[in-house]
């Protein structure tokens, strides 16, 4: 892994990244079958890595691991053929919506509703995960913003708590889940930037400390 690091005095302002020993969140009443309300479409979230069906066939594509937000509020990204698109999935009482999400102008399109289902016809399912790998990303101080804005290729993802102690693996910080080969990021808190290469190998774990 190569890596590349460049950065610049921060400028401070009232509010800080939160202590990572106050995230205390259970996301369980996802951990089930869920089916689309009037199609026959299936999506498994009995894993970290969703899986989806529709009418009878694996839906094709690369799925990332969940990425929860919240205990309401989970973010995947499909990569599929060159494309990727992200999606977000709300809790809404008894059953859950899903919709693309625009990271843009932070808003979804086009939601559709899921009920809680006994089965997902395809066994095992949709997408192909043996081809991703991940990496986390961390900070040991509040860097003086409320969180630092990660992007790795179109995905932006927000890096909200620190961890005094740093991290061993890849179950903490905020964490990408991508497709094997060479990737780059910047990261931004205030005036302090971030960027550089790194390389996602099948199943893999790379963690980078934000100093």
């Amino acid at each position: 892994m190569s890596i590349f690091l460049f950065s610049c005095e921060s400028e401070e302002d009232d509010s800080g990244i939160i202590d990572s020993n106050d995230n205390n969140t259970s996301t369980s009443w996802a951990d089930n079958y869920w089916k689309k309300s009037g199609e026959e479409v299936y999506i498994d979230l009995t894993s970290e890595t969703p899986k989806f069906c529709s009418n009878g066939n694996p839906v094709p594509g690369t799925y990332s691991s969940l990425r929860w937000e919240n205990t309401n509020i989970a973010f995947f990204t499909l990569f599929n053929a060159g494309d990727e698109v992200e999606f977000r999935i709300q809790k809404n009482g008894n059953s859950l919506i899903l919709a693309p999400w625009d990271a843009a102008a932070q808003q979804t399109h086009n939601p559709s509703t899921y009920s809680l289902s006994n089965e997902f016809p395809c066994d095992g399912g949709g997408g192909s995960t043996t081809d991703n790998g991940e990496i986390a990303f961390y900070t040991r101080k509040d860097n003086g913003c409320s969180s630092i804005s990660i992007t790795v290729g179109s995905i932006t993802q927000y890096l909200q708590y620190y961890y005094p102690d740093g991290i061993s693996d890849c179950t903490q910080g905020e964490v990408f889940s991508l497709p094997v080969g060479n990737h780059s990021f910047t990261a931004k808190c205030n005036s302090t930037t971030w960027s550089g290469n790194f390389q996602i190998t099948s199943g893999g774990c790379l963690i980078f400390d934000l100093q």
